[in-house]
């Protein structure tokens, strides 16, 4: 008699584990999802449940309608089956990661683009060549007003986190 995982769930896991390879995650961050559906998973039948949704996010504090619930279960629950599987969560999950990562990625190129001389700050004056080049026309004040919107610590440069809670705060 086996008292290990039984050979249909090591077959579901080692699909599981490259479909997360594909898709750029590491043994790490894979187990950290398993470990969250887990969680998530209350009873252990390997399925979220609607329910069980409901209470994570109750628990975590995150205040929700049951609307936005209902929401966020159909968006995760591809198959119409009225729970989430691992395989449905595991692409939620990636889904956001990648969606924020692409976000990143695209917020450090601008600013590197702005950062002529790549020395980790923009300049009013790396500023407005950036925005020549992209042939926008901006006077010295509208300069000058940007660069005191961003520049919180009136340095007279904009870092790159001041840069990144600029363009979160304008999203």
């Amino acid at each position: 008699m086996s008292t290990g995982p039984s050979r249909k769930l090591l077959e579901k896991n080692k699909k599981w584990l490259k479909k997360a390879k594909e898709l750029g995650l590491s043994q790490q961050e894979f187990d950290d999802i398993n470990k969250a559906f887990c969680l998530f998973d209350k009873d252990g039948n390997g399925k979220i449940s609607h329910f069980e949704l409901r209470e994570v996010v109750k628990a975590i504090g995150r205040p929700m309608s049951e609307a936005d619930v209902e929401d966020m279960m159909a968006n995760a629950d591809k198959d119409g089956s009225g729970s989430v599987e691992f395989s449905e969560f595991l692409s939620l999950i990636c889904r956001e990661y990648y969606a924020k990562h692409n976000v990143d990625k695209q917020v450090r190129e601008t600013f590197r683009s702005f950062d002529h001389n790549g020395d980790g700050v923009i300049t009013a004056r790396e500023f407005r060549l950036a925005l020549c080049k992209m042939g926008q026309s901006v006077s010295d004040a509208q300069v000058a007003e940007f660069m005191r919107s961003v520049d919180k610590d009136g340095d007279g440069v904009i870092t790159y986190e001041e840069f990144v809670k600029y363009v979160e705060s304008n999203m």
